[in-house]
C-alpha cells in the first residue's frame, strides 16, 4: 500500500521521513526480536575502535567513521518519531514489535 502511495500522484520531488510509531534504542529491538523468536539474545556492545576495524573489511573509513559517530550520536539523541505514514497512506505504521514477529523466522539459526 505504501509504494501505491507514493508513485501516485501528488509524491513527484518530495521527501519524506518515513518511521515508526515509536523511537526504540538497539537494546529494545534485540529485546523485541528475542521475544519473537522465543528467546533471550544478548547486547554485547564492542568499542568503537574495535568495531570501525570489522567495518574496514568491506567499507571505506570514511563511511565507517560516519556510520559510528551517527551511532553513537543516537544514544544521546534517539531517532524523531514522525506520523508521515499516516498522513500519507491514512494508516498507522506498524510497531517495531509486529514486524518483528512477522519475520521471526529470519531471525531463526
Amino acid at each position: 500500500m505504501g509504494v501505491l502511495a507514493l508513485t501516485g500522484d501528488g509524491h513527484g520531488g518530495k521527501k519524506y521521513v518515513l518511521t515508526g510509531p515509536q523511537s526504540l534504542t538497539q537494546i529494545e529491538q534485540v529485546d523485541t526480536i528475542g521475544e519473537a523468536i522465543g528467546r533471550r539474545l544478548r547486547w554485547e556492545e564492542i568499542s568503537p575502535e574495535v568495531a570501525r576495524q570489522q567495518m574496514l573489511t568491506s567499507m571505506p573509513p570514511s563511511f565507517a567513521d560516519a556510520a559510528l559517530n551517527y551511532w553513537a550520536k543516537l544514544m544521546t539523541e534517539p531517532e524523531p518519531v514522525t506520523h508521515t505514514v499516516e498522513e500519507v497512506i491514512g494508516l498507522s505504521a506498524r510497531p517495531f514489535r509486529e514486524w518483528a514477529i512477522e519475520h521471526a523466522s529470519d531471525f531463526r539459526l
